[in-house]
């Protein structure tokens, strides 16, 4: 319960900030260009008579001979968050992620591998996201027989759900992904292997993603989710492709 809560926390935090920047970028630049094309953005660069440099929403940079251009104006930007992707922007991105995870239950630290990180926008704002990662834990098993022996304990989980997905300046963007699917765990000790039957598996990811060039995104991410009886909180870093 407290790592629902703690999460419930950071939802109501991160959809303040999402709204305050979103008020501070309220107006953008139209760019037509003569072969019919039309580019929204931010011009960050110009030289007169010779070029301008214009950033997209999602941070992408474009370069345009003066020659090309058949006028540029200054328009509102819609919030309409179910506008469809402008051709200059990517929908996509997949990456992987590393960090580490607290489990509640047997009151562990391990660690976290997210060997697919997946999202796809629809628009501006909804897409769908999905994930498979692994976790690792080292764990002490009782027995009445024997004196304590470490273990490790293994969970792999394969989720999928809706992917909420917000600008945050010219090139973040902060995300929240509920997540449901199924996964399975693995107890080992010594010689000894237990594999447990697949559960229904439970996630709730709050994600910043930031755009360091025009393909690949750094991102961080906290986490809940629970599989059975194991629950856990995990915080991650790691990195993406823009597809």
């Amino acid at each position: 319960m407290k790592g629902i809560r703690f999460l419930l926390f950071l939802l109501c935090c991160s959809l303040g900030i999402t709204s305050a920047t979103a008020q501070n970028h309220s107006q953008q630049e139209v760019i037509y260009l003569k072969n019919g094309s039309v580019i929204r953005g931010t011009v960050v660069e110009q030289t007169i008579g010779q070029s301008i440099k214009v950033r997209t929403a999602d941070g992408s940079l474009f370069v345009y001979n003066q020659q090309e251009i058949e006028k540029i104006v200054k328009e509102k930007e819609s919030n309409n968050n179910f506008q469809p992707f402008r051709k200059a922007e990517k929908k996509s991105y997949i990456g992987i992620g590393l960090g580490a995870t607290y489990t509640f239950d047997a009151e562990e630290f391990g660690f976290q591998l997210n060997l697919i990180d997946f999202g796809y926008l629809f628009n501006e704002n909804i897409g769908i996201a999905a994930k498979l990662q692994g976790k690792g834990y080292s764990v002490n098993a009782h027995s009445a027989h024997r004196s304590d022996d470490s273990g490790t304990l293994t969970i792999t989980t394969l989720t999928a759900g809706p992917l909420l997905s917000f600008q945050s300046g010219n090139k973040g963007r902060f995300e929240i992904k509920p997540m449901v699917g199924f996964g399975a765990a693995n107890l080992k000790i010594d010689n000894i292997s237990i594999n447990s039957d697949t559960k229904m598996a439970f996630g709730l990811d709050i994600q910043y993603r930031y755009h360091i060039s025009r393909v690949i995104d750094l991102f961080a991410a906290l986490g809940y989710s629970k599989i059975s009886d194991y629950s856990d909180i995990n915080l991650l870093v790691g990195v993406g492709l823009r597809l």
